[in-house]
């Protein structure tokens, strides 16, 4: 569903944006977004450190501006299996980064500070029972993108066909530490909703929270058929990735 006419204000999309030219990122502190970690790196595999994000951008309206990160953080794993140059089905499970904002990130903005989601993890069968919803910018034009379709528009399915999520990639490295790090999900998403909220009313009453991030088209509602479960898979925030994310929202107020 698109959300072109909701209110530019809404507490939840605002916390929601355009991550460069093709990407989808959520705040989850004043100065801290999650997005995908192949957002952040070119066609020849570098790393790109000013990575722009535009909170609730709506085509052409930009009611909280545009704010270039500082730095992008990333877990190493992702390198050192060449997802930066070559990305696999299997590089999902690290497939996320984090952009730091500059001090003060909202000073110009229009409508003042966004603010931002709550974020939780807990254990396999509590994360699998946990209702997802998704929602980013998708890349118009391509055969897994909305119809209609409108260019920098938030899109997003908040039922996700009612199925629940499945936990896989189990990995020793950081910050999986032997948990498994990839959410297959049934979130009908398209290339540009790469590093969008996997998110969910579940964990609490104060919600929504943040449990994780879209990084990979399975396929859509046009394509799936009657074996097609899950139609995207993405980054599941793991109980040591939780803790890390928390420091982070210290250290960068």
């Amino acid at each position: 569903m698109s959300f072109e006419d909701y209110a530019l204000t809404h507490s939840t999309l605002r916390r929601i944006g355009r991550v460069g030219g093709g990407c989808s990122g959520a705040l989850f502190g004043n100065r801290l977004v999650l997005t995908a970690a192949h957002c952040i790196f070119n066609g020849a595999g570098q790393y790109q450190q000013f990575v722009t994000f535009q909170a609730r951008r709506n085509g052409s309206e930009l009611p909280y501006g545009t704010v270039t990160s500082q730095g992008v953080l990333y877990p190493i794993a992702f390198k050192n299996d060449g997802c930066n140059t070559t990305l696999t089905n299997a590089c999902v499970k690290f497939d996320w980064a984090v952009m730091i904002l500059p001090p003060n990130p909202w000073a110009g903005s229009p409508n003042g500070s966004p603010g931002y989601l709550g974020f939780a993890a807990s254990s396999d069968s509590v994360v699998a029972s946990w209702a997802p919803r998704n929602v980013g910018y998708p890349g118009c034009g391509g055969a897994m993108s909305p119809t209609p379709c409108v260019d920098n528009v938030a899109y997003g399915d908040l039922s996700c066909a009612g199925v629940q999520a499945s936990l896989s990639g189990a990995d020793n490295r950081w910050p999986l530490n032997g948990v498994k790090g990839r959410m297959d999900n049934g979130c009908d998403t398209s290339p540009g909703h790469s590093g969008g909220p996997i998110y969910s009313y579940s964990p609490g009453s104060n919600g929504p929270y943040l449990i994780g991030n879209a990084v990979w088209n399975t396929c859509n509602s046009s394509t799936c058929n009657s074996q097609s479960q899950y139609s995207n898979a993405g980054v599941r925030i793991s109980p040591t990735m939780f803790d890390w994310m928390l420091g982070l929202r210290a250290q960068y107020p």
